[in-house]
């Protein structure tokens, strides 16, 4: 089993390896921009007919790779045995309910952790003030706002495994002050240029992906965990190449380590 500095290596590993997709890309939009301006031309069907062969024999080699990358890339990212998530809802919404149904598995693919077997989580369609979605610590409860999608669900899980392994949350907290040790506290709303979070929320910068995942809860909880399993769903290879210290901790703690 890969340890997270070795899965970072082999993350940040596929950029190299596939980097023909970068070639194709280029390819695909140069025949594209062909394809608008061939209409001036007087032989114009034969033209277009031998672009737009092209392009579909550009376009189908890409997929081929991109799907090929993809396949390695989770086979690095998901445990051989994912977890059980045992969770309990009261979203009837079909559309809301499919959303939380693949946050969990997303979620579940990335983790193995003992501490949740056999435990269960509530996942509710009852946002808080503001609408953001938020977990309760010491409840087990998701609570997902309006605009929740399937990487919040994933996000809010992160949240439920600091808290019913607080080992998890200690290391968390151990990871979040070494990061930040000589980094003041700033209003978060000034670092991440938004308004809607509260004067009272604060956080550490450092060079995270985001300085969300320095915001200060008191050492109550913590965002490293859960904004590390939502980047680990979203972009892991941005979020290898960007953070790897970060990448390597969440992927080791995913495993129980």
């Amino acid at each position: 089993m890969l340890s997270g500095e070795e899965a970072v290596e082999r993350v940040q590993g596929l950029k190299t390896k596939y980097e023909r997709i970068g070639y194709l890309e280029k390819r695909f939009d140069e025949i594209e921009k062909a394809l608008f301006t061939a209409t001036g031309y007087v032989d114009t069907i034969n033209i277009l007919a031998e672009l737009d062969s092209r392009r579909n024999a550009v376009e189908t080699e890409l997929a081929q790779i991109r799907q090929t990358r993809y396949e390695e890339l989770w086979s690095i990212l998901k445990v051989p045995a994912p977890l059980n998530v045992r969770w309990l809802s009261d979203v009837r919404d079909s559309a809301d309910r499919a959303l939380v149904e693949e946050g969990v598995r997303l979620f579940a693919s990335l983790t193995n952790h003992p501490s949740l077997e056999g435990r269960s989580v509530r996942i509710v369609k009852s946002p808080p003030i503001g609408e953001r979605s938020d977990y309760l610590y010491g409840h087990s409860l998701i609570r997902l706002g309006a605009t929740a999608d399937a990487l919040t669900v994933a996000h809010e899980l992160g949240h439920w495994l600091e808290d019913i392994d607080k080992s998890v949350l200690q290391k968390s907290l151990v990871f979040l002050r070494r990061r930040t040790v000589r980094e003041p506290l700033e209003r978060l709303r000034d670092l991440m240029e938004n308004q809607s979070y509260g004067e009272a929320e604060m956080a550490w910068k450092d060079k995270f992906l985001s300085p969300y995942v320095g915001k200060d809860y008191r050492g109550r909880a913590s965002e490293v965990v859960s904004m590390g399993v939502q980047y680990l769903c979203e972009f892991p290879e941005v979020f290898a190449q960007g953070d790897p210290e970060h990448f390597a901790f969440v992927y080791d703690v995913l495993r129980g380590r």
